[in-house]
């Protein structure tokens, strides 16, 4: 697992805490995390080498839902775990029934804004990078068929 020198002394100052806050993250994650398994609050979303380190969140989670992990994410999974055995993502690989229950739901949920925004797009682009994926969404509000604005209120939102 290749991260700068900045990254790796903030996970390597990681520790678990039992009494983490769980936290349910539509958008990077599409599941859950806790507190601890972060240096800071916005580190997925703006985080030096996030990339990497959403990839190590995105294996757990294929752990998690029983999904079949490439021999690419087994080494990864295995390098990050090698590098940084301490980092609390490592202590939470079984689910409790409450924090499946919620996974699942924060899943099921995420799918929805995502089939929402693709839905009712205008136009709608995904790109794909070392496994993970990115989209944009683009909104014409000018489009005569848009003039209504109560109309285009996000619901789910």
């Amino acid at each position: 697992m290749n991260v700068s020198p900045k990254t790796e002394k903030m996970i390597q100052e990681l520790n678990f805490d039992p009494n983490a806050k769980l936290i349910c993250c539509a958008i990077p994650l599409g599941s859950i995390f806790w507190t601890d398994e972060i240096p800071y609050e916005n580190f997925l979303a703006r985080g030096e080498d996030k990339e990497e380190i959403l990839k190590v969140f995105a294996i757990r989670i294929s752990y998690w839902n029983n999904e079949k992990i490439s021999f690419e994410d087994s080494t990864l999974w295995e390098k990050a775990k090698s590098k940084f055995p301490r980092w609390p993502i490592f202590c939470r690989l079984e689910l409790t029934p409450c924090e499946r229950k919620i996974h699942e739901d924060t899943q099921n949920e995420t799918e929805h804004i995502f089939d929402f925004l693709i839905s009712n797009a205008d136009t709608v682009n995904l790109t794909e990078n070392n496994g993970a994926s990115s989209f944009t969404a683009v909104f014409d509000l000018e489009k005569e068929d848009n003039k209504d604005k109560e109309q285009k209120k996000l619901k789910w939102w």
